[in-house]
């Protein structure tokens, strides 16, 4: 996509609002072969943006390896968390093979994953709650609703 037409874009893959409906975490998904830090660099220069559009205090980037955590106001730079994103394909996609997962299969498992972090609705502990907990991400999405294809 075009830098220039993927910052006018007006929805983002995933929002989570808050209890009270307001945006706490934007996440984008980035499938596909060339994931190296210098890959991903326009894609979390894109994510922040729209983090600062939205007003949402938390931001994820999920790739096929990893799921990388932010806060909005923190320095662009190292993520907060990074967690191994092939533990949530496995929990919520079981059928279908983790390492060769697409757009949509990522997004799909990255949605089930937050709102099991929310709801709880899965057998056991959600992936990873406790990592999200220490960072303040689980307080900030608690009781909140997960959207795909969100508007800004």
């Amino acid at each position: 996509m075009d830098g220039a037409l993927a910052y006018n874009r007006a929805e983002v893959d995933i929002m989570v609002l808050d209890s009270k409906r307001r945006p706490a975490l934007i996440a984008e998904i980035k499938a596909g072969s060339r994931q190296l830090p210098e890959d991903l660099e326009p894609s979390i220069e894109l994510l922040r943006s729209y983090a600062d559009r939205a007003l949402s205090p938390f931001m994820i980037l999920v790739t096929l390896s990893n799921i990388m955590i932010w806060r909005r106001d923190q320095p662009a730079g190292e993520p907060l968390c990074t967690l191994n994103t092939q533990v949530i394909l496995q929990r919520y996609m079981a059928y279908s093979d983790p390492t060769t997962a697409g757009h949509l299969s990522l997004r799909i498992a990255a949605k089930q994953w937050l709102q099991d972090l929310i709801l709880h609705w899965h057998e056991g502990n959600p992936p990873f709650e406790e990592e999200v907990g220490r960072i303040g991400m689980l307080d900030a999405i608690r009781d909140g609703e997960v959207l795909i294809g969100a508007p800004l």
